[in-house]
């Protein structure tokens, strides 16, 4: 409630009270941030910091409080997630080039980043230490196949499956999105802030990217709100309210349709490793088993408690480590997020075209392979 309250606020002060209560319905029926908001996860906490942050931004730094608001925001939105850095990265943008003139709100400005910096200096020297969890896994390679399915899993959310011309859904959003891009610009200023919110930390993350994944969709949910009130602009710009009625109800139809889908299917949608593990334990004797993606390793163990030995495969790994086995040993391969790892199902075709495939059992997004090394 405290997001849809915010958005709200923001979204307001951004554009009017139309765009903002246009947001406030999309973000409260939206699949994609309805399925985190169920979960015991950072996301809706870090989004309340950041419009919260962003918002007393919008009403100005000239004053203390607002400045007072906005670093304490900072502080805690830096401790609950650190993609949110993004989010200082952008508004120190936006201050410098909307104020550059200003040398006083600019001196305000710096001493505030100072402060920050000194708050959050034992959060950073863990990070440089290297002694944070995986902060990562399951980010996606960057290609045209995994940036579609972000874009349709941020606007369908676990419910996408569901709908069979998934090409037409997106074609809309991004055609309401481009709407909401499009002049006149009444409140320049706001809409320069809301592009560098939603575009630049994408767009510097894709670039990251290219090197090591940083790039998965439930991450960028900080952002997302931005395309939100981007789409509310669009929506919000067409002349009759009647259309913009039917603009609104079309798209909460859809999400109605997502949601009806997730709900009917909540308790198959997380993956089965109960049952998995079971299966392993009864099934395997001396061979080896592999886990792919390399972060699937923690599901697998919370039920394995060390009771099977097993090895990690990525991308990378899948010649070098199963190349290296016995002719005609015997192994498992347990292949899980293969979707978001590699949605090209590499791994799939590789164990089927370079080994003899003994046994296979499907689970809900898990497959468990027993194969061997051809003989020469």
């Amino acid at each position: 409630m405290s997001c849809i309250f915010m958005i709200y606020k923001l979204a307001s002060k951004l554009f009017d009270k139309a765009t903002g209560l246009i947001s406030s319905i999309l973000f409260a029926l939206s699949p994609f941030h309805i399925y985190f908001a169920q979960e015991a996860r950072m996301y809706p906490m870090v989004i309340f910091l950041v419009l919260f942050s962003l918002y007393y931004l919008v009403k100005g730094i000239d004053k203390t409080k607002n400045l007072f608001f906005i670093t304490i925001a900072n502080v805690l939105m830096l401790y609950t997630h650190i993609f949110s850095a993004f989010v200082v990265l952008v508004e120190n943008l936006y201050v410098i080039t909307t104020s550059f003139k200003n040398k006083k709100l600019l001196k305000r400005w710096v001493i505030a980043q100072f402060i920050i910096l000194i708050f959050i200096s034992p959060w950073l020297y863990v990070i440089i230490q290297s002694r944070t969890p995986e902060v990562y896994q399951g980010a996606q390679k960057v290609s045209l196949i995994s940036l579609a399915y972000t874009f349709l899993e941020v606007n369908l959310g676990a419910g996408r499956s569901v709908f069979r011309n998934k090409a037409l859904i997106a074609i809309v959003f991004i055609f309401l999105s481009i709407i909401g891009l499009l002049p006149p610009w009444d409140k320049k200023r706001e809409l320069f802030l809301l592009i560098l919110y939603l575009f630049v930390p994408i767009l510097l993350l894709l670039f990251l990217s290219l090197g090591k994944s940083f790039f998965s969709a439930r991450y960028i949910s900080i952002f997302i709100p931005g395309y939100l009130i981007l789409l509310s602009r669009g929506i919000r710009r067409f002349k009759y309210y009647s259309l913009i009625l039917l603009l609104l109800i079309g798209i909460l139809g859809v999400y109605f349709l997502s949601l009806n889908y997730y709900y009917s299917n909540l308790a198959n949608l997380n993956r089965p490793w109960r049952e998995a593990v079971r299966y392993i334990h009864e099934n395997v004797a001396s061979e080896k088993v592999f886990i792919f993606a390399p972060y699937m390793w923690r599901p697998f163990e919370y039920y394995n408690r060390g009771k099977i030995n097993y090895e990690t495969l990525s991308i990378s790994q899948l010649e070098s480590k199963l190349f290296n086995l016995s002719q005609g040993e015997k192994f498992w391969v347990i292949i899980a997020n293969e979707e978001v790892e590699d949605p090209e199902g590499k791994p799939l075709r590789f164990l089927e075209s370079k080994f003899i495939l003994l046994r296979e059992v499907k689970y809900y997004r898990i497959v468990i392979k027993q194969c061997k090394v051809p003989e020469s």
